[in-house]
């Protein structure tokens, strides 16, 4: 697996991350997460799980507390459905 450090990514890093994998080819989605069953799905759900992060992280620089808890749980819901060997790499909100 090839996961990245969500942990450690900027907004910019994260939409990157979200542009590329929200439609990644197969070959990139193996090399993200290995051949495995639905991991195509899985890189999908890791993409959004971006997505959400950076919204979330847009929304606490703006002093938006509302906003910034509504995503941080929609990506502990994406986090929640990851297979837990793809959980480990990725911090929990």
């Amino acid at each position: 697996m090839n996961i990245p450090n969500f942990a450690g990514m900027s907004v910019d890093q994260l939409m990157k991350f979200w542009f590329r994998y929200s439609r990644a080819t197969r070959k990139d989605a193996v090399a993200l997460v290995g051949a495995r069953p639905m991991y195509t799905r899985v890189t999908k759900d890791l993409a959004n799980y971006a997505s959400n992060r950076a919204t979330m992280l847009s929304c606490r620089r703006q002093g938006d507390s509302h906003g910034a808890d509504m995503y941080r749980g929609i990506a502990h819901r994406i986090w929640t459905q990851l297979p837990i060997d793809v959980r480990a790499f990725i911090p929990e909100l």
